[in-house]
């Protein structure tokens, strides 16, 4: 229960109880009030930032389910009838055994695969292969879900009917219900930013070629709300990774863009994150020609070259397109600074157009989170001595692109 109403701002002695609200709330953890048992008024003041944040994220929840890039189309083969658990024993699944493929969360996730025949393990395949050709290799796969212009890409505010709900229970205190509502402007930003740098929203449109892709957020939303926590954030990181390219989409360097002081607090925020990421070796692209440049240090789809200092990482916020690449007995190399080098598809689809990229003076390259990746053929790590590998993750592959 909350106190009787207050006008005096004794929020700045319970800062540390305001900010493990959010944060538990935020990380998915218990409510840890009862460490403040002795104090009323830190209970107070917790609770109010963790219900704020624990209200945003089921508003967001409610609106973004099963929409924008995410990872509703990976499936996992389960041919396996029967496995073991851990105590030795034998445990029968209920998976469907066809090859029909199946969600990832769904019984037995772990470890499928196989067949109890070969007569079982051909049809089954051929089945799953089929099926996931039959989905992901048309023109109308896409990685944005509920991306139409008539479906309006909806994010919550704090003028949200079940955020104003469950801020009422604050409306006697200003100072806890200030509390609530910097919980729940923490969280829409957080995943403002977040979207953005995911490119949640960015895709092709339906039907079109891979090529042409708009950010469908910013076209169901064009008018800027600088009242609007999550606006504010996600319109800063956008603007930061564009930062990084000039007109031509050639890559100017991890330190090529300064720290924004705008003093909108949110937009700077979500700008400063990219900023920050790329001195750790993070690079964003969002078409081809981008991505070509950091990896080759030029937008050259057909050439080879060296991967842009400083960085180990490149992240897609964009379905990407290699349009003009071709294999054409045209293998081009390329040379990593790092030890390790990661292509995270961070949920898009990307197509190679058949191109064959080697990778030299590498340890280890990770290529993952590809909602499709079409035509793609990599080659290396090499002279980096032993170990070296190339590691694949949480992705469907397709062949050539049509």
């Amino acid at each position: 229960n909350v106190s009787g109403s207050t006008n005096l701002d004794d929020s700045l002695n319970y800062q540390s109880q305001i900010q493990q609200g959010l944060q538990d709330a935020y990380q998915n953890r218990g409510n840890n009030s009862s460490l403040f048992a002795n104090d009323k008024r830190a209970v107070e003041y917790y609770n109010a930032a963790y219900n704020g944040a624990k209200a945003a994220m089921a508003a967001y929840a409610t609106a973004t389910q099963s929409k924008g890039a995410g990872t509703q189309d990976y499936t996992y083969y389960g041919n396996t009838a029967s496995k073991l658990n851990d105590d030795g024993s034998t445990h029968t699944s209920t998976n469907t055994t066809d090859g029909t493929p199946q969600q990832y969360g769904s019984t037995d996730d772990v470890n499928q695969g196989g067949a109890n025949n070969p007569t079982d393990a051909l049809n089954s395949s051929s089945k799953y292969e089929a099926t996931l050709n039959g989905n992901l290799n048309t023109a109308s796969n896409t990685s944005v879900k509920g991306n139409s212009t008539s479906n309006q890409i909806s994010i919550p505010t704090s003028k949200t009917d079940t955020i104003v709900a469950a801020r009422s229970s604050y409306q006697n205190d200003t100072n806890l219900g200030t509390a609530f509502d910097n919980a729940v402007n923490y969280v829409l930003s957080q995943y403002g930013q977040q979207d953005a740098e995911t490119g949640k929203w960015q895709g092709v449109y339906n039907a079109s070629n891979k090529s042409a892709t708009q950010d469908w957020y910013l076209t169901t939303n064009p008018n800027s709300d600088t009242t609007n926590a999550y606006d504010q954030a996600y319109r800063g990181a956008r603007a930061a990774m564009g930062q990084y390219f000039d007109k031509n989409n050639n890559y100017l360097g991890n330190g090529s863009v300064k720290t924004s002081s705008t003093n909108n607090t949110y937009y700077d925020q979500g700008f400063n994150d990219v900023v920050s990421q790329a001195a750790q070796g993070i690079a964003y692209v969002q078409n081809g020609y981008q991505f070509v440049s950091v990896l080759t240090g030029s937008t050259n789809t057909n050439g080879g070259g060296n991967v842009a200092s400083g960085i180990n990482t490149i992240r897609l916020a964009n379905d990407t397109d290699l349009s003009g690449a071709t294999n054409n007995e045209n293998n081009p190399s390329v040379y990593s600074n790092s030890s390790t080098l990661t292509i995270d598809g961070q949920n898009h689809l990307m197509d190679y157009h058949g191109i064959n990229y080697t990778i030299y003076s590498l340890k280890d390259l990770y290529v993952q989170n590809f909602q499709t990746l079409y035509g793609a053929n990599f080659y290396g790590p090499y002279r980096a001595g032993n170990g070296s590998a190339i590691h694949f993750g949480s992705l469907n592959y397709v062949g050539p692109q049509l």
